[in-house]
């Protein structure tokens, strides 16, 4: 399904948000996303104070599996 077409059935103002609920196990195509995006592989700088902001954007990248995301996500909520 295409991605903007989620996006737009949620609301979500940012594609990294609805991100977050499509879950992409194929790396190649993550890249793609991300491309498509103006965000090459390359550039991960999280410059934000907000763990959660972090964490979101590793999960919408693909550098942490559902299991690890939903993990962190409700250790940091605790906080």
């Amino acid at each position: 399904m295409d991605l903007y077409y989620v996006q737009r059935s949620l609301g979500h103002t940012d594609i990294h948000t609805t991100q977050i609920y499509a879950y992409i196990s194929n790396k190649d195509l993550q890249g793609k996303i991300n491309m498509a995006f103006g965000k090459r592989i390359s550039e991960k700088n999280y410059s934000t104070e907000d763990p959660l902001k972090v964490l979101k954007l590793k999960f919408a990248n693909g550098e942490l599996s559902r299991e690890e995301f939903e993990e962190k996500y409700m250790l940091l909520s605790e906080i």
